[in-house]
């Protein structure tokens, strides 16, 4: 009666849990932090995974899982289309290359995300070319870095929004023709940029927000005809940018704030 009665409570002690980490995942608004609030059973991993949007990563050395536990559970998320998350943390090149190369289930992963991530950016290279989505936001990239990920020829949403690009790295992703969503605020692109960007002929989400590329740069992405959401915002457009950008009639949400329209 003593076994059973201890099974039962176990039982029951996890049920709770199971309930307890369900309510912290509707406080996390779609994110799920894996695994510092998960445990060992994969039942754990499915209820916190299958929920959220987005798989937070926290590496290794910060918990008592092994790798091959953490690739178990990332397998559920890469199976369900989730956005594999790096926010905020530090890379080592064996994690990097063991993530993203290799055979199997690993090398089909199609949504990552990283913001104000440290890592060997000569590893971008690695990155599969399964990916779909891809964010990079505040991870001190540049021109060189974007010559890595020309080969993600299946990417339809880029976030590079605050790094250090410039026209030269606007060029390179001019490559990746899929692109239906970019986004390069704060990447100092210039007008030279935007008349690169303007090859994306497929874009129909695009944010450039304080990149600098004046009437002229407005000019070029006039030309980008499917677009329905654009923010321009805090580029010195003018009001000959304006007029050009008058053109766009697909738009239903524009931005063109802090540009000096009508000597404003």
């Amino acid at each position: 009666m003593i076994s059973i009665h201890f099974k039962f409570m176990k039982n029951l002690s996890r049920l709770m849990y199971s309930v307890v980490l369900a309510s912290q995942l509707v406080c996390l608004s779609s994110y799920a932090t894996f695994p510092e609030v998960v445990g060992d059973d994969p039942s754990i991993f499915e209820l916190v995974i299958v929920p959220a949007k987005f798989l937070h990563y926290s590496s290794t050395h910060q918990n008592r899982f092994s790798l091959d536990q953490i690739k178990n559970a990332i397998s559920i998320a890469v199976e369900k289309g989730k956005i594999f998350d790096f926010s905020q943390e530090t890379i080592s090149d064996e994690e990097f290359i063991d993530f993203f190369t290799g055979d199997g289930l690993y090398s089909k992963i199609t949504k990552l995300s990283f913001s104000q991530v440290s890592f060997n950016h000569e590893l971008l290279s690695h990155l599969p070319v399964s990916l779909a989505y891809l964010r990079f936001r505040l991870c001190d990239l540049n021109a060189e870095d974007l010559q890595r990920l020309t080969h993600l020829t299946n990417l339809i949403t880029l976030d590079l929004s605050g790094n250090e690009i410039g026209a030269a790295g606007a060029a390179s992703i001019a490559a990746l023709t899929q692109l239906t969503s970019l986004d390069l605020s704060r990447n100092e692109i210039g007008a030279a940029g935007a008349a690169s960007i303007a090859a994306l002929t497929q874009l129909t989400s695009l944010h450039l927000s304080r990149n600098e590329i004046g009437a002229a740069g407005a000019a070029s992405i006039a030309a980008l005809t499917q677009l329905t959401s654009l923010d321009l915002s805090g580029n010195n457009i003018g009001d000959a940018g304006a007029a050009s950008i008058a053109a766009l009639t697909q738009l239903t949400s524009l931005d063109l704030s802090q540009n000096k329209i009508g000597g404003a």
